[in-house]
């Protein structure tokens, strides 16, 4: 992805399908939703689909110390959105507890991902478990 070292402003669009994301698939990480709202683009995919990867302030990553202690800390995991059809989807990627991008992709016969973002009316949402930290306290 080309990046000239500048991060970026999300969209509008891009802000509300992270924020979207998250309220549906993680709710109770509330550091996520911090980072959510610092997020920044510091690159953006050359093939010409929106997919970008992003950047939050250092502070926003911070663990939630009140948090349950029956709620694991997110380390690595993907959430999905998935257009109606089927045909889109888009990932937002959670790496070592960090915000790290937002893929947006299409899928078997749909045209190409179009740079700007669709309306969500209609889309479902999953989240794929790629890791979880358990707890040393319990």
């Amino acid at each position: 992805m080309p990046h000239d070292g500048r991060p970026i402003a999300l969209s509008p669009t891009q802000r509300m399908l992270i924020s979207t994301m998250l309220d549906e698939l993680a709710p109770a990480r509330p550091d996520l939703a911090r980072q959510a709202a610092s997020a920044r683009a510091i690159s953006n995919c050359d093939c010409g689909c929106p997919s970008i990867d992003i950047v939050t302030a250092p502070q926003s990553a911070l663990l939630v110390t009140d948090a349950s202690r029956d709620t694991p800390p997110l380390d690595d995991v993907d959430l999905f959105a998935f257009s109606p059809d089927g045909g889109l989807y888009a990932v937002v990627s959670v790496r070592n507890g960090q915000l790290t991008e937002l893929d947006c992709t299409s899928h078997g016969d749909t045209p190409p991902f179009p740079r700007e973002l669709p309306d969500l009316h209609g889309w479902t949402f999953s989240g794929q478990r790629v890791g979880w930290s358990g707890r040393s306290d319990a």
